[in-house]
C-alpha cells in the first residue's frame, strides 16, 4: 500500500462539466479484477463533451468491442497519464485519422500510439464526447489516471478531483475465519458469517452470544458506500432525473438541494483493530494490472460466486500479491490462546473521509484446543498454495504451477457421469476456490479424430449454474490442452455450427427510426466470434461491433440516398466455421 506518497492537487480538472456524481469506484470489486478508474455519470446520456484534465497530448487511441470500447489516452508532462473510456466518439480531426486507419486495414478495432506533436490538447478543450461503448451496461464516463512510466492506475481522487459526498459506509455483516485446522470459531475449523444492525448507537452484530474462538483467527468485512452530493442552486435542476438514495443518512444534511449516486459503491479503506492494537489495513491508491486478478484472493471467493456478494478479508492469503496493504509484517490472522474476552473493531471509510465502525466481543476459550477439526474431504488430496499439482491419466491432465493457489488447498478430479461429449466429463478441483495463476487442462477424446474435427475441438468448463465458458486449445499428441484460471465442470465438443446473422434494423423497414444506420446481430453458440467483415455495394464498409449486445452498426449517412444497397456480412467463429449473409436496404 502506498504510505505516504503525495500526487499534485489541482492540476487536473474535473474530464465533464457537470456535477460528478460517480457510479463506479477506484478500486471497487469487479468479475476478476478491481476497477482501474472512476465512473463519472453522465444521467444516462450520451454525446456529452469529455474534456482533457490538463495540458498534454493524445498518445494513445484504442477502439475495441469490449472492455474500454472506444478509449482516448491523454499523456501529460507532468508524469501522468489520463484514460477516458466507453466513449461515444473522438472530435472530428481524430475521427478522420482513426476512419483512415480502419478502411486502411478493413478492421473495426485498432489500438494506436502518437507522439506529442500529433495531436496536442490543452486543459479543458474537448476531446471526445461520452458514450456508452464496450463493456459499458449503460453510457457513462470511464476516466483513470496511470503512472506513465509503471502504467499503474492511481485514484483520481488522490489528485484533488472535487467530489462531494457526505455519508458514511454501509456496514452488512462480518465473516470470521478460523484458520483451517489451526483455528476454531463456533467448535468447528470453518468460516461463519454474522448479520449486522444499526440503531441510534451504532452498528452491531446482530446476535444475543458473542462468537467464541480458539487458535488463529481473522476477519473480514462486507460493506459497500454511497456518494450523496449537496448541490449549489444552480445546479439542482440539472440533475433532476438522478434518484436519491432511499438509504443515506441524511441526518448531518443541512441544505435542500440534494443527491446521491444511484450505484451502489465500493469502500475506500479498512482497518481492523484487536483490543485497540492495529492489526490489519487496506487502501485503494493505486495498484498493478499484473496483479488486478489477485482480487480472488482478496475477496472470499466463496462468497461472491456462491451468493454473488463482496468479503473484503482484514488479512492476507498467501499468494495474494495486490500492494494494497499496509504493514507486509501483519498478515491479519491474530492467536487467541488463553480464556478472556477480546475487543474486535473493524472502520471502513470512503475516499472523503466519512467513516462506518462495528465494535464487537470474541471469547477465547482455551478449551476449545480439544475440539475436533473438520474431516477432511474424502477422496481429496491436501496441496499447498506454493505446490504443484500435476495429475496425469489416460483422460485427463492437470497442471497447476508453483505458487498456483491463493491457500491451501484441498485437491480432487473425478469422471462424471451425462453430458454430450466426445471425451470424458471430469469435476476439477473446488470451484469455490480461485486460482492465482492458469492451470493446464488437457482432455483425450474417446476416440481418435482427423486433422478437420481437430481444428473443430473445444473444451467447455460448466459452472454451477449450468452456463458454461469455451476454450480453444492447442493439440499435444491425443490430448487437448487449454489454460484456464477456473476449476469446474469440463469436457470436449466438436463445434460445427456456424454463427448466426440476423438483420436487426434498417432504414426502409423501421421509417427510419434511428436514422442512417444499419444493424444486424451476429452469435455463436460456442467457441464465440473470431472476426468478422461487411461490404455495401460491393466494397468494405465499416461496422461497428458491439459485443455486449452481439450487434454490428455501420453509419451509412454518406451513402447514396434513395437507393437500394447491396450489403454482404461474413462472420467466422473460433473453429473456423463460416456464415455469410447477403441481403439489401434502401436508404
Amino acid at each position: 500500500m502506498s504510505s505516504g506518497q503525495t500526487y499534485p492537487r489541482d492540476y487536473f480538472q474535473p474530464p465533464l462539466d457537470t456535477p460528478l456524481i460517480i457510479t463506479g469506484t477506484f478500486g471497487e470489486v469487479r468479475v476478476n479484477h478491481l476497477h482501474s478508474g472512476i465512473d463519472i455519470s453522465t444521467n444516462g446520456n450520451e454525446g456529452i463533451p469529455v474534456m482533457a484534465a490538463a495540458d498534454g497530448y493524445i498518445s494513445r487511441i484504442k477502439i475495441a468491442s469490449d472492455g474500454y470500447g472506444k478509449a482516448l489516452y491523454v499523456t501529460h508532462p507532468n508524469g501522468f497519464v489520463t484514460v477516458y473510456g466507453h466513449l461515444q466518439k473522438f472530435t472530428a480531426p481524430v475521427n478522420a485519422y482513426i476512419r483512415k486507419i480502419q478502411y486502411e486495414r478493413q478492421v473495426f478495432e485498432v489500438d494506436e500510439k502518437f507522439g506529442p506533436e500529433e495531436f496536442k490538447v490543452k486543459q479543458h478543450e474537448v476531446i471526445a464526447y461520452s458514450g456508452g461503448t464496450g463493456a459499458a451496461q449503460e453510457p457513462h464516463l470511464h476516466f483513470e489516471v496511470r503512472d506513465e512510466i509503471t502504467e499503474e492506475p492511481i485514484n483520481p481522487l488522490l489528485f484533488g478531483i472535487p467530489v462531494h459526498d457526505t455519508v458514511a459506509p454501509v456496514l452488512k455483516y462480518v465473516r470470521i475465519y478460523p484458520a483451517r485446522e489451526n483455528g476454531i470459531l463456533n467448535r468447528a475449523d470453518s468460516a461463519d458469517s454474522y448479520e449486522i444492525r444499526k440503531d441510534e448507537n451504532g452498528y452491531s452484530l446482530n446476535t444475543t452470544e458473542f462468537p467464541v474462538v480458539y487458535g488463529s483467527v481473522a476477519f473480514g468485512i462486507a460493506a459497500y458506500d454511497y456518494q450523496y452530493q449537496l448541490l449549489k442552486p444552480e445546479e439542482a435542476d440539472s440533475v433532476d432525473d438522478v434518484p436519491v438514495n432511499p438509504e443515506a443518512d441524511t441526518n448531518n444534511v443541512e441544505e435542500p438541494d440534494q443527491i446521491s449516486s444511484p450505484s451502489v459503491l465500493g469502500i475506500y479503506s479498512c482497518e481492523l483493530f484487536i483490543d485497540d492494537v492495529p492489526t490489519f489495513t487496506w487502501r485503494y491508491d493505486r495498484f498493478n494490472f499484473n496483479d488486478t486478478r489477485d482480487v480472488n484472493g482478496h475477496i472470499d471467493y466463496r462468497v461472491r460466486k456462491r451468493n454473488d456478494d463482496v468479503v473484503e478479508r482484514c488479512f492476507r492469503l498467501p499468494n495474494d500479491k495486490l500492494k494494497i496493504y499496509g504493514d507486509d509484517n501483519l498478515k491479519g490472522y491474530t492467536e487467541f490462546k488463553n480464556d478472556g474476552s477480546h475487543t474486535i473493531k473493524i472502520i471502513v471509510r470512503d475516499f472523503k473521509g466519512n467513516k462506518s465502525q462495528i465494535e464487537f466481543t470474541v471469547n477465547s476459550i482455551s478449551t476449545l484446543s480439544q475440539t475436533q477439526y473438520l474431516p477432511r474431504p474424502e477422496n481429496t488430496l491436501p496441496v499447498s498454495a506454493d505446490k504443484a499439482i500435476a495429475v496425469h491419466t489416460s483422460k485427463l491432465d492437470v497442471m497447476v504451477p508453483d505458487g498456483g493457489l491463493f491457500e491451501d488447498m484441498f485437491y480432487s478430479d473425478y469422471e462424471l457421469d451425462g453430458g454430450n461429449f466426445i471425451s470424458g466429463y471430469f469435476s476439477v478441483g473446488d470451484p469455490f476456490e480461485a486460482l492465482h495463476l492458469p492451470m493446464t487442462l488437457g482432455l483425450k477424446p474417446n476416440k481418435d479424430l482427423n486433422d478437420s474435427l481437430k481444428k473443430k475441438a473445444i473444451i467447455l468448463r460448466y459452472d454451477e449454474d449450468n452456463t458454461f465458458q469455451s476454450y480453444t486449445g492447442t493439440w499435444t499428441g491425443k490430448m487437448l490442452n487449454i489454460k484456464s484460471f477456473d476449476f469446474g465442470k469440463y469436457g470436449m465438443v466438436i463445434d460445427s455450427i456456424a454463427p448466426t446473422i440476423e438483420k436487426y434494423y434498417v432504414p426502409a423497414e423501421m421509417n427510419s427510426m434511428y436514422g442512417g444506420i444499419v444493424q444486424y446481430k451476429i452469435k455463436d453458440e460456442l467457441s464465440g466470434i473470431k472476426s468478422y467483415s461487411g461490404m455495401i455495394d460491393g466494397k468494405w464498409y465499416l461496422f461497428e461491433y458491439d459485443k455486449k449486445n452481439d450487434m454490428i452498426t455501420a453509419n451509412v449517412d454518406p451513402l447514396a440516398v434513395n437507393k437500394e444497397h447491396s450489403v454482404e456480412i461474413t462472420v467466422t467463429d473460433q473453429c473456423g466455421n463460416v456464415e455469410v449473409y447477403k441481403g439489401s436496404f434502401y436508404f
